[in-house]
């Protein structure tokens, strides 16, 4: 999905929903002020100093819009989270009635990739939280298929780079 051209208008997100949105996608709560701002912790961050994300919470606060625009800006952008990043976009963008790409197609993607591609060169490129986002998305189509669950994919067999 090109997110640059269908990308959520800050006007019309409902805060709290962007935050769960994120929290489902991979991001984790990490202070905030209640009311004001929430403070997310990216996916793939294990540092308190790590990357993080502030969600404005409170409409009438005068920079409510453009920090908005900058998450989603920041959402656009970060192409090293793939998925994560995606969740969140397809999350707001269903919200608000438009038909982007559903998670599944994602997840069905990255399993032909695995399955069709060179997996190993492929997530060479990547980022480790990207990697791991590819890792999920293999494992979670290969659930979804109507197979015995012994035939299902073992996490070891796609997670080269921990072995």
């Amino acid at each position: 999905m090109d997110w640059t051209v269908r990308r959520p208008r800050a006007a019309d997100i409902d805060p709290h929903q962007l935050v769960q949105a994120m929290v489902d996608a991979g991001w984790r709560p990490y202070g905030g002020r209640e009311g004001f701002y929430a403070r997310l912790m990216w996916p793939g961050e294990s540092h308190p100093r790590g990357r993080t994300t502030l969600v404005a919470l409170d409409p009438a606060a005068q920079d409510f819009e453009p920090m908005l625009d900058a998450v989603l800006h920041e959402l656009i952008d970060a192409a090293d989270l793939g998925q994560h990043a995606d969740a969140v976009l397809t999350a707001l963008a269903t919200a608000q009635a438009v038909d982007p790409h559903t998670a599944t197609d994602l997840d069905e993607a990255m399993h032909t990739c695995w399955l069709e591609g060179n997996w190993r060169w492929m997530t060479g490129k990547m980022t480790t939280p990207a990697r791991e986002a590819a890792v999920a998305a293999v494992l979670r189509y290969d659930r979804s298929m109507e197979k015995d669950p012994a035939d299902w994919l073992d996490r070891s067999t796609l997670a080269w780079w921990e072995n």
